[in-house]
């Protein structure tokens, strides 16, 4: 029994390793900028307000707050199917899509702010937007369970240091 709970301990703690945001995942607006413009402008105007018929209006903070950054990021790699949105998985790498978001999402406060975001990509930060529904710039891999993360493994650790506890109490004795 004493086993199996170890066993459970270290799973939850792996488990929770896995699911800690992807190095790099982030993302750096001034970086996503110059690919913004090179593969994204066409469709969605240089200034992100969208050029052609149904492209979502970047600037506009309330698009954010109706697509989840994870969303995004799958729109990007993969398309959106029935509509003009093609796949870039193929064309970017993962860090370069992660760039493009980042930036694309910047683009509300680049607006109301004057540059502030695009500002704040040169200094090497980030600050993650206060609107309500906005997602944080780094995602967890498996968004859908927040929180999941640290529960688990503060669940583990305790599994595995109790257990370890006790065992090294009973061969004391």
């Amino acid at each position: 029994m004493k086993r199996k709970l170890q066993l459970l301990g270290l799973v939850l703690v792996l488990l929770s390793i896995t699911m800690l945001p992807v190095a790099g995942q982030e993302g750096d607006p001034a970086a996503g900028e110059d690919i913004y413009m090179t593969s994204c402008a066409a469709c969605h105007g240089q200034d992100g307000s969208g050029s052609i018929p149904g492209t979502p209006d970047m600037t506009d903070s309330a698009t954010w707050e109706q697509i989840p950054r994870a969303q995004h990021v799958d729109s990007v790699t993969n398309g959106v199917e029935g509509t003009q949105m093609p796949s870039f998985g193929d064309q970017l790498t993962e860090q370069e899509i992660q760039d493009v978001v980042a930036y694309e999402r910047s683009l509300p406060e680049a607006g109301e702010e004057g540059g502030a975001a695009e500002e704040g990509a040169s200094e090497g930060t980030q600050e993650a937007s206060e609107e309500p529904g906005m997602e944080p710039a780094v995602t967890p891999v498996n968004s859908d369970l927040p929180g999941f993360t640290a529960l688990t493994a503060v669940v583990g650790l305790l599994f595995i240091g109790v257990l370890g506890a006790v065992s090294s109490g009973r061969r004391r004795k």
